[in-house]
């Protein structure tokens, strides 16, 4: 449901972190809690965080002055 899986989201960039991808991939940090205006990244790549709904959605706004420009996100979206 929706509900289990907002806590994923809430810890994302956390030491505990259970959301992002895998080993493989560069980890997500941020410099505190998930809030709008807190920073973070992963591996070369700075961003912060623009949009946060608890348990609902997070986006990311790439830093300016970076090779890529953008953002990405999560968003939980109830089935049914």
């Amino acid at each position: 449901s929706a509900e289990a899986i907002g806590p994923l989201l809430d810890g994302i960039g956390g030491p505990r972190d259970a959301l992002w991808p895998s080993r493989g991939w560069a980890p997500l940090w941020l410099d505190g809690p998930p809030a709008v205006g807190t920073a973070g990244g992963h591996g070369s790549l700075r961003y912060r965080v623009t949009t946060y709904e608890p348990g609902r959605r997070i986006v990311f706004t790439l830093d300016p002055g970076q090779d890529l420009s953008g953002w990405h996100g999560f968003e939980i979206v109830p089935r049914g």
